[in-house]
This record gives C-alpha cells, sequence and structure tokens, in this order.
C-alpha cells in the first residue's frame, strides 16, 4: 500500500478489516469477527516488503489474534509468521507463500509460553486481468506437517490442502471478490466438491 493510504474492507459484512500503509514498502492492519453468540475475534498484522521491484516483489510479515466473548477466559494468542513472493506485473502474477503457526497462553498457568505449530502451510496462487476491471484468480493451500508420521504413526508425508478459483471485480477505489473452493484432500486424492455459496469480500480505499 502506497504511504498514507487507508484501506476498508470485509468479507461476509461481519469480518471487517482495516489497513493503513505506514511507508511505501510496511502495512499494518486489523481484523475483527463481529460477535455471533457472544463470541468473536481480533486479529493484528503486520508485513513489510524489502524488495519490491517491476517484476518481483518479497514481503514478510506476522499476525496475531485472539478470541473473545463472556463465556471465554482469554489469554490465549495463536497466528503466523510468514515470508510470500510475487512475480509477474500487476495483470498477470504467480504468488508463493510460507506461513507457520504459532500458538500459546499469556499468564495464569503452567501452560504460559508460546510455541510454533508442528505444521508449514504452503500457499500458491495467480491471476490474470482479462479486462479493465476483472480479473481471474487461483489460490491454493496446502498444509504440511513438520512430524513425518501419519495417523497411524507410520512415515509419510500426510499433507492437506485446500483451493479454487474467483473473480474480481475492481474500480480506481472499489473491488469485489467471489472466491469459490472448488477441491480438498487430506492425506489421500483431491476430492472436488463445488460449493454454491461463495466467499464473498469488498475492499474500499478511503485515500
Amino acid at each position: 500500500m502506497p504511504k498514507g493510504s487507508l484501506r476498508l474492507s470485509t468479507a461476509y459484512v461481519f469480518v471487517p478489516s482495516i489497513a493503513y500503509g505506514v511507508t511505501g514498502n510496511l502495512d499494518v492492519s486489523l481484523t475483527a469477527l463481529l460477535p455471533i453468540a457472544d463470541a468473536g475475534f481480533v486479529s493484528a498484522n503486520v508485513k513489510y516488503a524489502p524488495i519490491q521491484g517491476d517484476g518481483f516483489a518479497l514481503a514478510i510479515g506476522a499476525q496475531a489474534a485472539t478470541v473473545y466473548g463472556s463465556g471465554l477466559n482469554g489469554g490465549g494468542i495463536a497466528g503466523t509468521l510468514y515470508g510470500v513472493g510475487t512475480l509477474g506485473s500487476s495483470e498477470r502474477a504467480v504468488t508463493l507463500g510460507a506461513y507457520g503457526a504459532y500458538g500459546g497462553s499469556i499468564g495464569g498457568d503452567a501452560t504460559d509460553g508460546v510455541n510454533l505449530g508442528d505444521g508449514l502451510a504452503i500457499v500458491l496462487g495467480g491471476e490474470g486481468q482479462v479486462s479493465n476491471s476483472v480479473k481471474l484468480y487461483t489460490e491454493n493451500g496446502f498444509l504440511v506437517p513438520l512430524d513425518r508420521k501419519d495417523s497411524n504413526g507410520n512415515d509419510g508425508l500426510n499433507v492437506a490442502g485446500l483451493g479454487g478459483a474467483g473473480v474480481r471485480f475492481f474500480g480506481d477505489r472499489l473491488a469485489a471478490d467471489a472466491f469459490l473452493p472448488v477441491y480438498g484432500f487430506d492425506g489421500g486424492a483431491p476430492s472436488f466438491f463445488p460449493i454454491p455459496f461463495p466467499l464473498v469480500s469488498l475492499s474500499y480505499t478511503i485515500r
């Protein structure tokens, strides 16, 4: 995001987010799930792009989240540390990212501390502009366990995945996405399952 820019976005209306461009290569954002049945979550994200070239960009970042609600004790935290590289232009690009999870509690009992998760998420995506206001894109995620044992304790690589395709309509300030998951798998062959209710999100750049 350009320095000083401010963007509001939402997914399914009840997951709003606000992002701000601190510098030309540093963004911060805040996302929340509006309370549903007296519970929700809030997360903060910071992303830094040390490399921004004409045909390649590299970003690293960290995200932290916690849940809240009248029936929750609180104190839990979870999030990701990630790196993302994009090759291409604003019209056509391929993106590859790696995400590592962490979680834990903060204060109160013997489980205090933050621990790394036991898996690495790999994300592969691509996009292509088909008109002045429309892009087609695909996003695919794969969870690779660091422990190479399967559910039966045998050596193996029990990879799970989920992927799909979407369409983005965009203008100078407003953008709208509709993403449809189309396949998933958990250690076996992919299962194709078109879902009739796509993930819909909106984004508006205030400045």
